[in-house]
């Protein structure tokens, strides 16, 4: 078995880090250029120490249960954009992994309903972009985000998010239904306090980045449908709503 702990810069020259396997069972790491090379079997059954130490323009060096091992020079360059570390065939995986798409909303449903809003930080890029209906703009980093969640909370604090369906994935985009509900007891833009009973159902439809996490994330529901549990506006079918249609050119509606 196999414990990994990867030191890596973040400078533009380290723009590809991947862990791989060599015959017998050995542990090798390309980064950029170079390659290194384990020289400690870590497929035998046992737990073994991995960590990689690299200084750039200076060294790469690749250490198992301590022992350090060489370096080489390839002939070719790594065509890859992101982090892609991943175990040897035959070695366990490393304890990390991103989140299932399942696990990436189901966190994002507690941040809201526990009313976390620290909750963001760990399913959310540092540099995320949020909207909804009641954004003016983009909300932009997990600190906005949490301010506009605070905010909510204080008009809805009860506020609850319901999965309503299956979430839906292709490894960049992912979209989910929901039902949010709450109690409104605080000011919602000018709305003020209305004691109502709200209950909107909503899609959360998101970008993911490399690492898993949201990278930007569109909440769609109803405002009218919303306006209309608050009191604010009139139900359909009711003389208040005629009367709304009328004033605006539309005519009445039988």
């Amino acid at each position: 078995m196999l414990v990994a702990a990867l030191a890596v810069p973040t400078s533009a020259a380290a723009s590809a880090l991947l862990l791989d396997d060599i015959s017998g069972g050995l542990v090798r790491v390309f980064l950029s250029e170079v390659e290194v090379s384990g020289t400690t079997v870590v497929n035998d059954g046992d737990w073994h120490h991995f960590a990689v130490v690299w200084e750039p323009g200076a060294r790469l060096d690749v250490y198992v249960d301590g022992a350090r091992g060489p370096a080489h020079h390839r002939r070719h360059p790594l065509e890859r954009r992101r982090l892609d570390v991943r175990a040897a065939r035959g070695v366990s995986q490393p304890s990390w992994r991103p989140m299932e798409v399942d696990e990436l909303f189901d966190a994002w449903d507690r941040a809201w309903s526990g009313r976390d809003a620290r909750g963001f930080e760990s399913i959310c890029s540092p540099d995320v972009h949020y909207e909804d209906p009641l954004t003016e703009e983009p909300l932009i980093g997990t600190r906005r985000l949490a301010r506009h969640a605070r905010q909510l909370w204080k008009a809805l604090p009860d506020a609850r998010v319901n999965s309503t369906g299956a979430r839906l994935s292709n490894g960049t985009f992912v979209s989910a239904p929901c039902r949010i509900l709450g109690t409104h007891l605080g000011e919602i833009g000018r709305i003020h306090p209305t004691k109502r009973q709200l209950e909107v159902h909503a899609v959360v439809y998101a970008e993911l980045d490399d690492e898993q996490r949201f990278l930007r994330v569109r909440a769609f529901f109803d405002v009218y449908s919303a306006a209309m549990d608050l009191g604010v506006v009139p139900k359909p079918g009711t003389a208040g709503e005629r009367a709304m249609l009328m004033l605006r050119g539309f005519g009445l509606r039988g």
